[in-house]
């Protein structure tokens, strides 16, 4: 009689450690799950906005380093990418693992069109695949700054430009979040900053 209530005992303490971890493991799944909807959010587009700015006038490289700004223009905190990377935008669709996409057209006879040089090339990417990248929050009004050189992939001979930016926040969903277009006028002849850095080293 003694060992059965024992075993009782014994049986009732399994039962309530058993249904504590079960409890820290659900309060760890909805809490995960809420993280992931916030971080791969589907309305992103409409919760925020993206700039780019470039000088007027561009001499050389250093006038190249576009400004991007991703602002959260909701009254709830979203998150964001914290780096950026390209990948060619044709036919509607970005390439696999990049958020971001570069649309640069050159003014010929008052008419822009896309612009396309022999010099465009692929640089390796920083990091394995982005989403391996972290996510920042960003709150209600604020932004996320972050610097990219245009030059990067283009040669610039002298002329009238236009570029705008197009971002993804979430690289599973086709849902592109553009800026306006940006139009600067390159003053020198600049080359791709890869083969530039190479010169001057």
């Amino acid at each position: 009689m003694q060992m059965s209530i024992f075993t009782n005992k014994n049986l009732s303490r399994m039962l309530i450690k058993k249904t504590f971890r079960f409890g820290i493991l659900l309060f760890f799944l909805i809490n995960c799950s809420k993280f992931v909807l916030l971080a791969q959010d589907k309305n992103a587009k409409n919760k925020i906005a993206l700039q780019c700015t470039l000088p007027k006038k561009v001499y050389d490289n250093i006038g190249l380093n576009a400004k991007i700004i991703i602002k959260n223009i909701s009254d709830s905190a979203v998150t964001v990418y914290k780096e950026i990377v390209e990948g060619m935008f044709s036919n509607g669709l970005i390439n696999n693992f990049t958020n971001f996409s570069l649309i640069v057209q050159k003014k010929r006879e008052n008419i822009y069109h896309d612009y396309f040089n022999k010099s465009f090339i692929e640089p390796a990417p920083g990091n394995d695949t982005i989403d391996n990248l972290e996510k920042s929050l960003v709150e209600p009004h604020d932004s996320l700054i972050i610097y990219f050189h245009v030059d990067s992939r283009y040669q610039f001979e002298i002329g009238d430009y236009r570029i705008k930016c197009l971002y993804w926040n979430n690289i599973h969903i086709n849902q592109k979040i553009e800026s306006s277009w940006v139009y600067f006028k390159v003053i020198r002849k600049i080359y791709v900053k890869h083969y530039y850095d190479e010169i001057l080293n």
